[in-house]
Formats: structure tokens, C-alpha cells, sequence
């Protein structure tokens, strides 16, 4: 992951939003998280968060199709959908997406 954010990395601003309600839930304020990041760097400069527009939800909807049992959730398919919308590989650790058909390399973190 260190070595994607160094080369820069994208990631959707629906994305963005899981990451930060999965910090809320561990008591973390979003903002103050946001803004750290930001003031440190890797947020704006390292990681872009691209827009959710119409383009990338219309992608998303299309990975709907894929079986209920990948468990792919909206954030999920808006990084697969950012990914192919970009040509760019994507980052996870969740092996599953490996394994589907989905026109987007995927790179296994663990």
C-alpha cells in the first residue's frame, strides 16, 4: 500500500466515504482524519479522490451483475469501477476480487 501511495493513487469519492464511516465507527472524527492527512500530505497529493459522477455510477451499477456471493459492496465496486474508468490496477486485500472477471487488474495486498 506505501509503495501505490507513492506513486500516487486514486480512489472514488464514494470510496473515500466507507473508508471514513469505518474510522467513525472506531470513534474517529472523519474531519480531523481528513484534515490531517491532508495536512501531511498523502491526501491531495499522493491520493486523489476523484469524484462520484454519473460516468462511475452507471459503471457501478454494471458490477451489480457479478454474483451476490463476491459481496462486493458499493464501495467495493466504486474502486473496481474507478480502476477500469482510469486503467489503472486496483489495491485490495480481499482476494475475492481476483477471482472474478472484472477488465481490471487486481493487486493482492495480502
Amino acid at each position: 500500500m506505501a509503495e501505490a501511495l507513492a506513486r500516487v493513487a486514486a480512489i472514488s469519492a464514494a470510496s473515500w466515504a466507507e473508508v471514513l464511516s469505518h474510522l467513525a465507527e472506531l470513534e474517529q472524527d472523519p474531519d480531523v482524519v481528513a484534515e490531517a492527512l491532508e495536512q501531511q500530505g498523502p491526501l491531495g497529493i499522493a491520493l486523489v479522490v476523484h469524484p462520484f459522477d454519473e460516468d462511475l455510477a452507471r459503471r457501478v451499477a454494471r458490477l451489480r451483475r457479478l454474483p451476490r456471493a463476491a459481496g462486493l459492496s458499493l464501495g467495493d465496486r466504486a474502486c473496481l469501477a474507478l480502476g477500469e474508468a482510469l486503467g489503472l490496477p486496483v489495491i485490495t486485500a480481499d482476494r475475492v476480487w481476483a477471482t472474478l472477471a472484472l477488465g481490471v487488474t487486481v493487486q493482492a495486498i495480502r
